[in-house]
């Protein structure tokens, strides 16, 4: 019966620690900093920021983390979604949480992750850029950096007008953050309809990207081709683009591809000095007016390919 009552009692006491919000916040400052640093990391930082703040005794390691995360999505309204007109506020959020928190970290800790996810609003955007650009500065230990930019809209509710738009908002930002982009090891565009020189200028000038996704990026009427060109980039994923041909003319460390959805009637890539092209995948709607693609002789210029993954929905 003895042990009986003392395994109750400590469950009884394991549970109301639990339920204790306080006694667990209690616990978890009296770790020693890297560990509690090493936790901090591991989430979003708006989170990490908010933990610290719980408590005296941690609130100095909110300028002490190593890896910036930050979305839009952290600051999704208390309903669980959020509406056109929520996007503002939350964008805001993210441009002011990072220009604050880069600006007041520690500079003697090495950043070495930054990403951040936020809406295309101009003078939010050049919040962050300007934010971004300075830590990049003050950072030389960067291993990535990433800008996830998003569309407020979903693609199907997009006018042409309103892809323009976004074009136009892009490269204005891009335009005054050029040395943020400078810095980026990975970027994310969407919903997009740019000029005819503007995705080769962009990639020219992010001169350490390795990872670049364009989805739903279409070029003026009038150019419907794209030729990429890039000593750097390992990666390129480009999903619904509205091009009659994408040339991959200089892409010496290009390892993946994947394109999915195109429009031409004949194949949509052609493939340049791309030597350790190892991994291709291709998605694509049959039409009737779209030629059949024959690998062999489409693929004739990259020997290395292993796995090809070609996929055909009708």
């Amino acid at each position: 019966m003895k042990n009986k009552k003392g395994s109750c009692h400590n469950r009884n006491k394991k549970s109301a620690a639990h339920n204790n919000p306080q006694l667990v916040v209690d616990r978890f400052t009296k770790l020693p900093d890297d560990l509690l640093l090493n936790i901090l990391d591991r989430v979003n930082t708006p989170d990490a920021v908010r933990t610290c703040l719980l408590s005296k005794r941690t609130i100095h390691l909110s300028h002490m983390l190593s890896r910036f995360q930050i979305s839009v999505d952290s600051f999704v309204p208390d309903c669980g979604y959020a509406t056109l007109k929520d996007t503002i506020p939350m964008n805001a959020a993210v441009a002011d949480a990072t220009d604050s928190i880069l600006n007041f970290r520690r500079q003697d800790i090495p950043l070495c992750h930054l990403s951040v996810c936020f809406y295309l609003k101009y003078y939010d955007c050049l919040t962050i850029g300007k934010a971004v650009a300075r830590a990049m500065a003050t950072n030389n230990l960067l291993d990535s950096v990433e800008f996830i930019i998003l569309p407020e809209k979903k693609p199907e509710h997009y006018s042409t007008y309103d892809l323009r738009h976004n074009g136009k908002q892009l490269m204005r930002f891009f335009g005054a953050c050029t040395d943020a982009f400078a810095g980026l090891t990975r970027l994310y565009l969407r919903n997009l309809k740019l000029g005819e020189t503007d995705i080769p200028n962009i990639i020219a000038t992010c001169k350490l990207l390795e990872y670049l996704r364009l989805s739903f990026c279409e070029t003026e009427d009038s150019v419907l081709q794209l030729q990429v060109e890039h000593p750097r980039l390992v990666e390129l994923d480009i999903y619904h683009a509205s091009l009659e041909l994408v040339e991959l003319n200089y892409l010496p460390n290009l390892k993946h591809l994947d394109f999915s959805l195109w429009v031409c009637p004949h194949e949509p890539l052609s493939f340049g000095n791309v030597p350790l092209l190892s991994s291709l995948s291709l998605t694509n709607v049959a039409m009737r007016y779209q030629e059949v693609i024959r690998l062999s002789h489409f693929l004739a210029n990259v020997p290395n390919i292993s796995r090809p993954v070609p996929q055909l929905r009708k």
